[in-house]
């Protein structure tokens, strides 16, 4: 990349504002005193909805005027209060939604926080490219995964999504509006990304592009075994054949079965018209029950694996919360540790996805073992039985750190001081020099506690 390209959106690419896509409105602070997990509630003194960086910066001086300290609220789909911030402003990036057109010869695209990502998806791919790594569900806003890190089916592959992004842009307590890149600031830039907004609110992004072929090749493969689920899951991380790699235990429904769990192994493989895929060599050597292979357009498969969470996020039910665990484990633990999770949550869904240390970033704490497993926790919980839940689900979270596992920011954390130190380790006493540096009066939100 040029040196006079590396910073800021280019000058001959025109930035345009887009309203394709859903967005997620906020009409009162009633409205923006809960995320989507539903547990913790804190209703914010002001709501500010900047339409651009220089909007969220005069934000950021009226905060700091008055005092009051700021948190940063995208499409609000964390579930431990992440976007909130007690009687904090909450600055809404909803609004910050301009995308360019691809910029082809870097392959790279650059967008405003508040952009969905199915939005980014569908821009890239109208010219051959897409995101190296897409997240399960793109209605999410880009400011917000980077924020958390951002983690997908193809993340064992290519990591995750801060590992794509070329630069960013950043408003800090100060007002400031200033671009970051692994050249410019690197140090700030890592600490940023992943950072949960409390370093500096993104404002935009430069994401880098991948070329994107035309087919995808899902199989479905079915386990009654976690042992040999674990065995296979492992063996794929190996092979350089798949694009895609994803797991997930499912409760049974049949009442015969109640208590026991099923798997899926999911095992997607790009593919244009003339290429010829090893996949059935690769599928032959599963030990599975049974599999199921089918062909779809990549623009189609972006539309589809989305479908799960938006049901939950768009139709949930105000009477019912979702607490997730989201959890790095150890590859070695992970048994282990789904076996007690089994054991306490039989009728819960279970997100079982491969990795390698191709997802360490450096503010985001990670297990230091060459193979990982992320495991989310997909609770759904009534209200009345919240408490309790809570309670295990807590269990849940410290059973993962003491087999050596390191959780995943979007969910809920239920963390004091103390388990934030415990979280980062070493890390800590830096995220603090970055915080003295990048706000030292403090008028972002420290993280969140409970």
């Amino acid at each position: 990349m040029k040196k006079g390209r590396e910073l800021g959106p280019s000058p001959a690419i025109a930035s345009v504002s887009t309203s394709s896509c859903r967005h997620h409105q906020i009409n009162s602070c009633i409205d923006a005193a809960m995320d989507f997990g539903g547990v913790v509630c804190q209703t914010p003194s002001t709501i500010e909805t900047p339409h651009n960086s220089a909007e969220l910066s005069e934000a950021m001086l009226r905060a700091a005027a008055a005092k009051q300290r700021v948190v940063a609220r995208g499409t609000a789909h964390s579930q431990g209060g992440q976007c909130l911030g007690g009687r904090a402003r909450v600055v809404s990036t909803s609004h910050l939604r301009t995308i360019e057109a691809v910029d082809t010869d870097t392959a790279t695209i650059t967008v405003g926080a508040g952009i969905h990502w199915r939005e980014v998806a569908d821009r890239a791919m109208a010219v051959g490219l897409i995101p190296p790594v897409l997240t399960d569900n793109l209605q999410v806003t880009v400011g917000g995964t980077l924020a958390v890190g951002g983690i997908g089916p193809a993340s064992f592959r290519c990591g995750l999504q801060v590992h794509h992004c070329a630069a960013v842009e950043a408003v800090l307590g100060n007002g400031q509006i200033r671009w970051f890149s692994r050249k410019h600031e690197p140090q700030h830039f890592t600490a940023i990304l992943g950072g949960l907004g409390r370093l500096g609110i993104i404002s935009r992004a430069r994401l880098a592009l991948r070329p994107c072929l035309r087919y995808l090749h899902t199989t479905q493969a079915s386990y009654d075994s976690l042992g040999t689920l674990l065995h296979d899951a492992r063996w794929l991380l190996r092979s350089p054949v798949p694009t895609h790699l994803s797991a997930i235990a499912l409760p049974f429904a049949t009442p015969s079965a109640q208590g026991q769990w099923r798997f899926v192994l999911s095992i997607g493989i790009e593919s244009d018209e003339t290429t010829v895929l090893p996949r059935r060599p690769l599928v032959n050597s599963l030990a599975c029950r049974t599999k199921v292979t089918t062909r779809e357009h990549v623009d189609r498969y972006t539309q589809r694996i989305d479908r799960v969470f938006e049901s939950d996020r768009y139709k949930r039910n105000r009477a019912v919360a979702y607490p997730w665990v989201e959890c790095f484990l150890p590859w070695d633990c992970a048994q282990t540790y789904l076996e007690r999770i089994h054991a306490w949550f039989p009728d819960t869904r279970v997100l079982l996805w491969p990795l390698t240390q191709k997802v360490a970033w450096p503010s985001l704490a990670m297990p230091a073992a060459a193979d990982l497993l992320f495991v989310g926790i997909l609770a759904r919980v009534e209200r009345d039985q919240l408490p309790g839940a809570l309670v295990q689900l807590q269990a849940a979270s410290k059973l993962s750190m003491t087999l050596g596992g390191k959780r995943y920011l979007s969910g809920w954390l239920g963390f004091n001081e103390d388990d934030w130190k415990t979280h980062y380790g070493p890390y800590w006493a830096e995220r603090q020099r970055h915080q003295n540096q990048l706000d030292p009066a403090r008028t972002l939100c420290e993280l969140p506690m409970q």
